[in-house]
């Protein structure tokens, strides 16, 4: 995705495109455009390439719904977004089926800039899965190279007693054995093959020679390095008088098709699993704003109940339950939005050793006094640009997983080493970048994994626990922010041998010191008037709630219009305005930057249900405005506010007048 984009105009009325240009740069999406209004025109500038097409519905001569179809006749994938002074439903269907990336109406073109900046995101994942398909399609073209270029071993030997009569010298180069040791010993076929493979390899060449059946085959040999060769192996049977005499064949080393082979199967898992983690994110991040809002109402009504209970009332544990339950599903949302990497970071550059240091002491009361914890981290300061919280909460789903593979007690081993990745490497998972690493390794002496379950590891909501005992997320939850933290991982075991998790994080340079964490102290309250925009009711009320206890004035407005009206009426002077991201009639944005085209100096708090996605979290970090993520508590709104007032006063700032 770029920052400067080249646009296409298909608009009859120039005022209307320099008006959605002016939306776009306002969202902070910098255009060199041209506009055309007609058929011909358009056919003749799609030619040039470029990075997005803005398309009316409904020109005098022309429409959208064509343009797009013309479009995607000729192969061009660039997005197109329809705008329209009014689209129905079955328009908007019709639109989307003939390709259209999206749709905006024009009196809403606010919407433009986040769907504009959608699409290209997409656009731009579109082609990394068509990449990694191609990937795909260039490994299959590689294996069949390999297979029509390779030179095999020409064999003949007894068909009763397999003594080799005659071996090419391409038996010494592709295996490492002399001619000589071949013609030599009667059960060289059987001594040098794979010992998972010898029994079934015997039985499968004697039955095929009984039945004088030509047959191929494919196995694996020991060759004379140590090394495994993977052979197949042609084989016909001559006989006489109905006796089979001889058996030839030839031996062709396969062992780069099986390694290609595997490749290709790690990459189609691989993106069989990003395929997975999209769609389940795409629907976490669409209900997360619903959730996030009925869990605020949750959580903060159930601490002010417990706020106003005695010690020893009798529904105090029904209300402590009900609170816990409450932060229970806001960690489950917050899981299901980090697999899905539509959590958004909060990146530093912290010392993986430390961060080891600070959660063991947790990691010990968690997983129990019948496991014993080893931690070996290397010497110096290997360090990451990473999300703390998100690394910590890696290390505890690896460990919270190590020990339930270890009921009846175990080891658990910690290590950290800086490493450098190589090419092969690379080849073999997707997402990696040759380059120097930090590697967290996680090791237990538990029950192991089989083939199978190491498939589906990281799969979501997959779990062999028993029911009530995992919500199947703990290693989803780890693969997603390894992924979104540009580092990849992977894993060992077997049934019996325990398991062992390698996350790599890319190499960065010197550590900082972890900031103290305020949000979770005792809120201070004050006595200034506060305006809350926030549309959804029962959240309205829970606020005044949370703040008039604290000791505030409460002004409550019901969408950013409503807010915009009553700062605008002079009825009160207001010290600081909350503003909901995203809300019916106006936005909190379009409410920030009314105030301050018009002037007005009020300190803005934002706050949002949902996932970073979905709202211009670049504008909130532009502007410096605190920003608060649903659900939250009444702490943290509490301290959000007393930090806003504070700070607006520290740095001179006043009490806001009403906009004249």
């Amino acid at each position: 995705m770029t920052d400067k984009l080249n646009i296409l105009f298909l608009e009859d009325n120039l005022l209307d495109a320099e008006l959605e240009v002016a939306a776009l740069e306002e969202f902070g999406i910098e255009c060199v455009w041209e506009r055309v209004d007609n058929r011909e025109d358009f056919l003749q500038h799609i030619e040039r390439g470029y990075d997005l097409i803005i398309a009316d519905h409904s020109l005098p001569s022309f429409d959208g719904i064509t343009a797009v179809s013309l479009l995607r006749q000729r192969g061009c994938d660039t997005p197109l977004i329809l705008v329209s002074g009014t689209v129905g439903e079955e328009v908007a269907i019709d639109s989307l089926k003939a390709g259209a990336t999206d749709y905006v109406l024009k009196d809403r073109l606010a919407r433009l800039g986040p769907v504009v900046r959608r699409a290209l995101r997409e656009h731009e994942e579109q082609r990394q899965r068509r990449e990694a398909e191609e990937s795909l399609r260039e490994s299959q073209r590689k294996y069949e190279d390999l297979v029509n270029s390779m030179e095999g071993i020409v064999w003949e030997c007894n068909a009763e007693t397999f003594e080799f009569s005659f071996v090419s010298r391409q038996a010494e180069r592709l295996l490492g054995y002399p001619v000589d040791q071949w013609l030599a010993s009667p059960n060289f076929w059987p001594d040098h093959l794979h010992c998972d493979d010898r029994q079934w390899v015997v039985q499968t060449c004697k039955q095929a020679t009984l039945e004088r059946r030509n047959h191929e085959f494919e196995y694996r040999m020991i060759a004379a390095d140590g090394r495994e060769v993977w052979l197949r192996d042609i084989v016909s049977v001559a006989a006489d008088h109905g006796h089979p005499i001889t058996a030839r064949g030839v031996m062709i080393d396969i062992t780069h098709r099986k390694k290609v082979e595997e490749e290709r199967k790690q990459l189609e898992e691989q993106l069989l699993q990003a395929q997975k983690m999209e769609s389940i994110g795409r629907l976490a991040g669409g209900v997360a704003h619903d959730f996030n809002n009925l869990l605020t109402a949750i959580i903060g009504y159930s601490q002010l109940m417990l706020a106003r209970m005695g010690d020893e009332a009798s529904f105090r544990r029904e209300a402590e339950e009900i609170m816990r339950a409450g932060q229970r599903a806001a960690s489950l949302t917050s899981q299901l939005l980090a697999f899905s990497r539509r959590q958004k970071l909060e990146r530093k550059v912290i010392s993986i050793n430390d961060t080891i240091n600070n959660v063991i002491r947790m990691l010990c009361r968690i997983i129990g006094e019948d496991i014993d914890v080893d931690v070996q981290t290397r010497a110096g300061e290997p360090v990451i640009f990473a999300d703390l919280s998100q690394i910590e909460q890696v290390l505890l789903n690896l460990a919270v997983n190590a020990r339930d593979a270890m009921p009846g007690g175990g080891s658990l081993m910690i290590e950290t080493d800086n490493v450098e990745l190589d090419d092969d490497l690379c080849r073999r998972n997707l997402w990696a970048k040759a380059g120097r690493f930090v590697r967290l390794a996680v090791s237990d002496t538990g029950t192991g994994m089989d083939q199978e379950i190491l498939k589906r590891v990281f799969e979501p909501f997959f779990t062999t626990k028993d029911s009530g005992k995992g919500t199947g997320l703990g290693l989803s939850v780890v693969y997603g922010v390894v992924q979104q933290h540009d580092g990849l991982i992977n894993v060992h075991s077997e049934p019996g041998r325990g398991t062992r998790f390698e996350v790599y994080f890319p190499l960065h340079g010197e550590a900082t010191e972890k900031e103290p964490d305020e949000e979770s102290l005792p809120a201070r309250g004050g006595k200034e008037t506060i305006l809350v925009a926030e549309d959804e009711e029962s959240l309205q009320n829970l606020t005044r709630k949370i703040l008039s206890k604290l000791g505030y004035r409460v002004l409550m407005a019901r969408d950013g219009a409503e807010a915009l009206e009553i700062i605008e009426t002079g009825g009160a002077e207001i010290d600081l305005l909350i503003l909901d991201m995203v809300m019916p009639r106006m936005s909190g944005r379009e409410v920030y930057l009314r105030l301050r085209a018009a002037g007005s100096d009020i300190p803005v708090i934002f706050m949002t249900g949902y996932s970073a996605d979905m709202v211009d979290t670049v504008f909130v970090e532009t502007v410096g405005a605190p920003f608060l993520r649903k659900p939250y508590d009444i702490n943290q709104l509490g301290n959000h506010v007393r930090s806003a007032l504070d700070q607006n006063r520290g740095s001179g700032g006043k009490t806001a007048k009403p906009i004249a």
